[in-house]
């Protein structure tokens, strides 16, 4: 177990996190059982970090920085902008390109499902 003062420097770290995903939907229950882990002390940092991004699914633009980040980088600054306006998000770019064809589908088994 963990005392007071880093259970709720944990807890202010997990809720900026979920803050910072640009969701608009809740986090799933695994997430979140995952969260508590963390803020609990039962589990350390370096697992939550791996388990945290591992089980993010649709709901969290985190989610689409994680697994398509590198590509998205290595794209100029003229095709992220085209790509932006046609499509808006990280998110959205990456479900059309995957519908397309163009992109593999990185996402866990759970999130695949057709939006």
């Amino acid at each position: 177990m963990i005392d007071t003062k880093e259970k709720k420097k944990r807890r202010k770290k997990v809720n900026e996190l979920v803050k910072a995903s640009g969701s608009q939907n809740e986090p799933t229950s695994s997430v979140l059982a995952l969260c508590e882990q963390y803020c609990n002390g039962d589990i350390d940092n370096e697992l939550f970090k791996r388990e945290y991004f591992i089980q993010l699914p649709d709901w969290s633009e985190h989610h689409w920085h994680f697994r398509y980040g590198k590509w998205w980088q290595s794209l100029s600054d003229k095709e992220q902008f085209y790509l932006t306006n046609k499509y808006g998000s990280l998110g959205g770019i990456a479900l059309a390109l995957i519908k397309e064809g163009i992109l593999p589908d990185l996402r866990s088994e759970s999130a695949k499902r057709v939006d």
